[in-house]
């Protein structure tokens, strides 16, 4: 559901949410979020994709660079179409912590990258989270001052997929 509100009648509830700062990269919205994997902290942006149906996809760059194919248990494969037809497979992972709005999810299935070209090509962001996930909060942005408000709700235990 999406609900848009004229800012001079604005009375939102905004208890239970968490204040974020809305960062925008290359005119995409991004937030500072961590994954903890083997008890290291990968931190930086990543891009909110209310329209992908996967739940995290961390960019091919970031998945080379640190090497997270061998850090992670593999659970399966992801494939994806691009608007071009090209069709790519990547493998799906578990991610065994990841901190978002001061909340700590586990074992969050994530797509490890394998494009060359495109969004997910990108370093200027470690990955993009998508609908999946982004369904367990009620989210309210607010893209005049800069911040995203995130509250857990009822599909928290829901299956990713």
């Amino acid at each position: 559901e999406l609900r848009f509100h004229d800012e001079i009648k604005n009375n939102l509830d905004f208890t239970g949410y968490t204040k974020i700062k809305l960062h925008l990269i290359d005119n995409y919205p991004t937030v500072k979020t961590s994954m903890i994997i083997n008890d290291e902290e990968y931190s930086g942006f990543f891009g909110l994709d209310s329209g992908a149906d996967d739940a995290l996809t961390i960019l091919a760059p970031y998945v080379k660079k640190n090497d997270l194919e061998s850090k992670m248990p593999k659970v399966g494969s992801a494939s994806s179409k691009g608007s071009d037809g090209l069709v790519l497979v990547s493998p799906l992972v578990l991610c065994p912590e990841l901190l978002f709005a001061n909340k700590v999810l586990y074992n969050v299935p994530i797509t490890l990258s394998t494009a060359k070209e495109g969004i997910d090509a990108t370093d200027k962001m470690i990955g993009i989270f998508g609908n999946a996930f982004l369904k367990k909060f009620n989210t309210i942005i607010d893209f005049k001052n800069g911040y995203v408000y995130y509250k857990l709700n009822k599909n928290l235990y829901e299956k990713f997929y």
